[in-house]
């Protein structure tokens, strides 16, 4: 890429499409709609906010960690042919052509690739002010787990299928009593051969978990109908019995328990040391740009986005 003066109509041109896009961006995650979609009130909201993007951007490119700082040619091009498919993939009554899509949002492949390369930059000058930064040891995880124990503790679970019969009396075969009937049959069934308890629920189940032998998973207590959970949470591993809901009757199955426990601390050990590492780091993060901000009082001076041309390699 190469460098664009300010002022000049190259530049202006770049600035259109940088609102553009961040304006597009905004609609789609504030408010699920296109630009065009959105309301006046929404339009102004959608254009401050993306405005006041580019400033935060802008602060950030014009920073000391900026300097020095490069983004690959070849990572920009991937990134723009990443979007380039995505927009492909759409149904096509959910989508629009790809040129379509960039025409109607004040868009083009030349602008999009250099905002590209931006985003990328500011995504990556970002890191490097927090890199090296963590201060978060082990003995911090230790005592954050210690200090939220209940923050680690998990519920009973328990593994459980089911076969339905579904009770309806405007149907003959599903009166109460006819399906209280097939229920028996099915249960007479089991007690002789138990293993063939998916190849029951494949066969005679009105539940779509039949598709899958009646499978329900892992629930915890309050998952299914109350009915259904009363009888669940009592009941022993590998046994199974007879239980009427609001839809019909079951045989549910209580396949394997999992007790009530906390997780034990070098187990999520690791993963806490990275939550906390994240979160610090976006503490930082925002001390950072607020600190960055208030050093840049003139706004006139970064209003206008900068040229990534002398940022990028390749």
């Amino acid at each position: 890429m190469r460098h664009v003066l300010p002022g000049t109509r190259e530049a202006d041109a770049r600035a259109h499409a940088l609102l553009a896009y961040h304006v597009l961006a905004i609609a789609w995650e504030h408010f699920g709609l296109g630009p065009q979609g959105l309301s006046h009130e929404q339009q102004h909201q959608a254009r401050q906010m993306a405005l006041r993007q580019i400033l935060i951007e802008d602060a950030v490119l014009h920073s000391q960690e900026a300097e020095g700082v490069h983004i690959e040619r070849q990572s920009v091009s991937a990134a723009l042919k990443s979007m380039r498919q995505r927009a492909g993939s759409l149904p096509a009554e959910q989508g629009v052509s790809w040129t379509r899509l960039l025409q109607d949002n004040a868009l083009d492949e030349q602008a999009l690739d250099w905002i590209l390369a931006r985003q990328m930059l500011v995504d990556k000058v970002m890191k490097k002010a927090i890199a090296g930064f963590s201060t978060v040891t082990e003995l911090d995880a230790e005592l954050y787990y210690y200090l939220h124990r209940d923050d680690f503790f998990r519920q009973e679970k328990r593994r459980a299928r089911h076969i339905l019969i579904t009770q309806n009396e405007n149907f003959v075969e599903n009166t109460r009593d006819r399906a209280q009937a097939r229920i028996a049959v099915i249960m007479e069934r089991l007690r002789r051969h138990p293993e063939r308890f998916a190849e029951q629920a494949l066969k005679y189940s009105e539940c779509p978990s039949s598709l899958q032998g009646g499978e329900l998973g892992w629930v915890q207590p309050g998952d299914l109908f109350p009915e259904l959970d009363h009888w669940l949470f009592q009941m022993k591993a590998g046994s199974w019995r007879e239980v009427e809901s609001e839809l019909g009757f079951h045989v549910l199955w209580c396949e394997e328990i999992q007790p009530a426990h906390t997780l034990a601390l070098d187990k999520v050990m690791p993963d806490l040391m990275k939550q906390m590492k994240q979160r610090q780091g976006l503490q930082h993060q925002k001390q950072w740009l607020r600190q960055l901000m208030q050093r840049n009082t003139d706004q006139s001076s970064l209003s206008r986005p900068l040229a990534a041309g002398r940022y990028v390699h390749g």
